[in-house]
């Protein structure tokens, strides 16, 4: 049986070890969001004849993803991680690769429309690196993607992006 002193003595050991774990939490949070920082400066550092930040920057977001606590913090990961994709195909010498790196964005974009369907950015970043699939498979063997390309581009212009901007205005030019 259980007296006042052991009941108390176990409600505060609960408590003590509550706020343990917010601290963890709190720092496993501040942690995620220098890591997603981290691959945020990698992905501006990028250029044609420096390539290596966008694998950094990959490896940093494949590490973070769906490990906050925080669903916008995942939708953020996996979109940046698109973007990295959209821009590493772009940059791919083969069309094989370029499909296969585009493939890669537009999954990550459809991962975040998972996470939340509600904003632009995921069903444009899904667009356009479907688009880009397109181009590098030929444009007369991607016309079946054409339906799904144009539902990319109206959903994107149907929602506010993340950061509340016009789905019209995503990326400077928008999905028109």
């Amino acid at each position: 049986m259980y007296s006042y002193r052991n009941y108390m003595s176990a409600a505060v050991s609960a408590v003590v070890v509550s706020l343990s774990l917010t601290n963890i939490s709190f720092a496993h949070e501040a942690l995620a969001e220098k890591s997603f920082d981290d691959a945020m400066a990698a992905f501006s550092q990028r250029s044609a004849s420096n390539p290596a930040p966008i694998e950094e920057a990959l490896s940093i977001l494949t590490s973070l993803e769906n490990k906050s606590d925080d669903a916008d913090v995942n939708y953020d990961v996996l979109i940046l991680k698109s973007r990295v994709y959209y821009w590493k195909g772009l940059h791919a010498a083969a069309n094989k690769e370029k499909m296969a790196v585009h493939e890669l964005g537009q999954n990550a974009a459809e991962a975040a429309k998972k996470i939340n369907d509600g904003y632009a950015d995921a069903y444009y970043f899904a667009g356009i690196n479907l688009a880009r699939w397109g181009e590098a498979n030929g444009i007369v063997q991607s016309l079946f993607k054409k339906d799904q390309l144009m539902k990319y581009m109206n959903d994107a212009m149907d929602r506010p992006t993340r950061d509340g901007q016009a789905g019209e205005s995503i990326d400077g030019y928008g999905p028109d």
